[in-house]
């Protein structure tokens, strides 16, 4: 009797109840990893059944996995990162069905038992080898998927800055993962000095904050249009791994052309935004609308903005009474002033501008000349 009939023997109990291991090791892997819920259960069964199987297989015939069961668990790695099934995940799920194997061959080891320590060698050997697939499969794949998600994206928002292409824009949201039916939501980051890139890694995180989210570079912006967004997610990841630069973000509105306003209400939230702060367009869609026809209104705001620029302790006093809800009392504390010198003020400003900060017109045109002072101040 060969050395090895024992496990042979042990190997036929195995799969002699085959689908309860294979039942069990799906349920298993399913509970555990959750992650797995994008993979039908169906489809799942049958993967399980056909890898479990050939791990009692290559044990029976003493061996290790050979090439073509590494070349299915390759494709297997490839049609998992394309489903979304990460890589942690993925590799903890074969680590589960190796568990409940061994678990299975322990339990029904009789005259087998003195060779499970060889057994679990061949086991752990295997395990080895095909995990050392999985890795470099699933990044591969995952690299080309983001890599043509990339391109699809920056294709996607160019589309949104154009007129036509309506037709290609929407093939290209389609295929990205966009929902028709869901709106768009767009958010902008400009940098203060140079355009910066997002690595791999922090992109992924970013996606983590949204249903669907495209990303894409235009000189130093980077725009992000997204679904379902956990919008204070977002922007503090973006604050995080793009740490030098304004945000700007557009109001929720329905489909693709309402993607295309999101993303200009969003870059016109840039004009009023700061370095500390996320300008959403619907809290400061007055100034920012106002500022960016700076070439229309030049000559209205032209003598103000002098004055402003000679006069810093006015207009800045002007700007925090509109801020207080145009309470003097509340500006004075803020400002730490007595209620006499911000009354003073005020009146010192309407009486060089012809600009009555207490009224909404003269409060409006003063605020706008206020931004206008600290963009160009930078």
């Amino acid at each position: 009797m060969d050395d090895w009939t024992p496990v042979v023997r042990l190997c036929d109990r195995v799969h002699a109840r085959f689908q309860a291991l294979c039942r069990r090791s799906l349920d298993r892997i399913r509970l555990e990893l959750p992650g797995y819920a994008v993979v039908p259960p169906g489809d799942h069964l049958a993967v399980v059944n056909e890898q479990l199987r050939r791990r009692v297989v290559a044990i029976s015939q003493h061996r290790r996995l050979d090439a073509e069961d590494l070349s299915l668990v390759e494709e297997l790695a490839k049609l998992r990162a394309r489903q979304g099934v990460t890589l942690d995940i993925l590799v903890a799920g074969f680590h589960i069905g190796e568990r409940e194997l061994w678990r299975s061959l322990c339990d029904q080891a009789q005259d087998a038992a003195p060779l499970l320590p060889e057994v679990a060698g061949l086991m752990l050997e295997s395990l080895h080898d095909l995990t050392s697939v999985i890795a470099e499969a699933h990044t591969d794949e995952l690299r080309g998927l983001q890599s043509h998600r990339i391109t699809l994206s920056q294709r996607l928002l160019e589309l949104l800055d154009t007129t036509g292409g309506a037709d290609e824009a929407r093939r290209i949201a389609e295929t990205i993962g966009f929902d028709p039916g869901e709106e768009y939501v767009a958010v902008v980051w400009r940098s203060n000095e140079q355009r910066q890139f997002l690595s791999g890694a922090a992109q992924r995180e970013m996606e983590q904050h949204a249903r669907v989210l495209a990303l894409a570079y235009q000189d130093v912006d980077v725009h992000f249009v997204g679904q379902v967004v956990d919008l204070p997610r977002l922007t503090s990841a973006i604050r995080r791994h793009l740490p030098d630069g304004r945000i700007g973000v557009g109001l929720s509105r329905a489909s693709l052309s309402g993607a295309a306003s999101s993303l200009a209400e969003a870059r016109l939230a840039l004009s009023v935004a700061t370095p500390d702060d996320v300008a959403a367009f619907s809290d400061v869609w007055f100034e920012a609308c106002v500022l960016s026809r700076i070439d229309l209104i030049e000559p209205i705001v032209r003598d103000a903005l002098a004055i402003a620029r000679g006069n810093p302790q006015l207009v800045q006093t002007v700007w925090i009474y509109s801020e207080m809800g145009m309470s003097i009392a509340a500006t004075a504390r803020s400002m730490h002033l007595h209620a006499n010198t911000v009354t003073y003020r005020l009146e010192r400003w309407a009486e060089l501008t012809g600009w009555n900060p207490r009224t909404f017109g003269g409060l409006a045109r003063s605020v706008s000349v206020y931004r206008l002072l600290s963009e160009s101040l930078g």
